[in-house]
């Protein structure tokens, strides 16, 4: 770790962005790993805005992003790194892009909760890789962007979605946001797992029994 305060102490663009190299790799020992990739963390904050481009391009070149964002948002407003995700969000698939990064990206979106974000996530429900499908839903589910809804609906009873963990994913969803399964009804009650059913307003409902 001693090389990394040198690097801090060097300052330069060049040397923060040696010292973001760190977030790219784990080392047999967690603990040390961990304490030295958090003193890392610091040591780019206490740059402050200056780094902040430097974290971005970062980002944008390697498929580790996760601490990089938790970085970030010690640099910036929610809303500015929301900006800066979608960016980053918008157009993805995993044909070009790695799937793990994707679901990172996912991640950090969960965590901002910004429902302008619904747009550039909800195209990744029709993604090839059921990792990123199942961690777009998840997405939606904690955004609770109800702009998804008929797309998932959609989803949910396509029988070409092989995926029967990502289908009840899909119920839960709709169960946690209380959404309406109007249009769908008769198709989605006969998916419904055991206890589950739809009450007159069509909205998923579970058995107290089995909740």
């Amino acid at each position: 770790i001693a090389a990394a305060h040198a690097l801090a102490e060097i300052g330069s663009d060049e040397a923060i962005s040696a010292l973001l190299e760190r977030f790219t790799f784990t080392t047999e020992k967690m603990t040390l790993d961990a304490d030295e990739k958090a003193i890392v963390h610091d040591l780019v904050v206490e740059f402050g805005a200056r780094a902040v481009p430097l974290i971005q391009k970062f980002i944008h070149e390697h498929d580790e992003v996760a601490l990089a964002f938790r970085t970030l948002e010690e640099l910036q407003s929610a809303s500015e790194v929301a900006a800066f995700l979608r960016t980053m969000l918008d157009g993805l698939t995993s044909e070009e892009e790695d799937p793990g990064k994707i679901c990172d990206l996912l991640l950090v979106a969960q965590e901002v909760k910004e429902q302008t974000l619904a747009q550039v996530i909800v195209p990744l429900l029709a993604d090839f890789d059921d990792t990123v499908r199942f961690a777009t839903i998840e997405t939606l589910d904690a955004i609770g962007a109800e702009v998804a809804r008929d797309r998932m609906l959609e989803m949910l009873v396509n029988p070409d979605e092989e995926s029967q963990r990502i289908k009840l994913r899909i119920l839960e969803t709709l169960r946690n946001q209380n959404w309406e399964v109007r249009g769908f009804r008769k198709a989605v009650e006969d998916l419904l797992p055991e206890g589950w059913y739809l009450d007159r307003a069509g909205k998923i409902k579970v058995l107290e029994q089995m909740a």
